[in-house]
């Protein structure tokens, strides 16, 4: 399976990690639907880059499985308590389009105080695969919701976060508030070895 959140990817020379570029492309109108739908692992934008790099840079290269802890977004015993979308309603300016067709506003209000992140049209999966990053670990959805919805993520009054993934992690956001959980457990993850690769082509 492949987890939502960070991909592994080991091998190659080490400009593939320093070097930057800028990529600029076209979605052909025939596939323009299928790239307004991607789940939150954007299949068919990894497919389109990994095309790119194959004619590009002769990039080779396989992926290996191997099992991995992680987190599980499940439901508390408290029951979910999430409300359905508001799907008629207008949203607020300053909105992030996030993968999976969810929606957010990052971290705001005041600093150490009452701060959150809001989402709005959000899955469970799409909101799994934000977690991650706000976590620094992959998060799976495994709480079998299959709707969307609008809420609010609460950012617990820290002291300070923890430098290291522990499940530490959890009580700095307010999960609770959603009747959700994180919940350690073992899965298999992919990740990608690279077996050769060349400094792109020119233009």
């Amino acid at each position: 399976m492949t987890s939502s959140g960070e991909m592994k990817l080991s091998g190659g020379p080490e400009w593939v990690r320093t070097a930057p570029y800028d990529i600029y492309a076209k979605v052909a109108p025939e596939d323009l639907p299928a790239w307004q739908n991607q789940g939150p692992d954007q299949k068919l934008l990894q497919a389109m880059l990994q095309a790119m790099l194959r004619d590009r840079c002769k990039l080779i290269m396989r992926k290996i499985t191997n099992p991995r802890e992680v987190y599980a977004l499940e439901i508390a015993k408290s029951g979910a308590k999430l409300k359905p979308a508001k799907v008629d309603e207008p949203l607020p300016p300053k909105i992030v389009n996030r993968p999976g067709g969810a929606m957010m506003i990052g971290l705001h209000g005041r600093t150490g105080e009452n701060q959150k992140v809001t989402f709005y049209k959000t899955s469970m999966e799409s909101f799994a695969a934000d977690l991650s990053g706000l976590v620094h670990d992959i998060v799976i959805d495994k709480t079998g919701l299959q709707g969307i919805y609008d809420f609010d993520l609460a950012k617990r009054n820290e002291a300070h976060e923890p430098d290291d993934l522990t499940p530490s992690v959890q009580p700095i956001w307010d999960l609770d508030a959603l009747g959700l959980k994180l919940v350690h457990t073992t899965v298999p993850v992919d990740s990608w070895v690279i077996d050769h690769i060349e400094r792109p082509s020119e233009n």
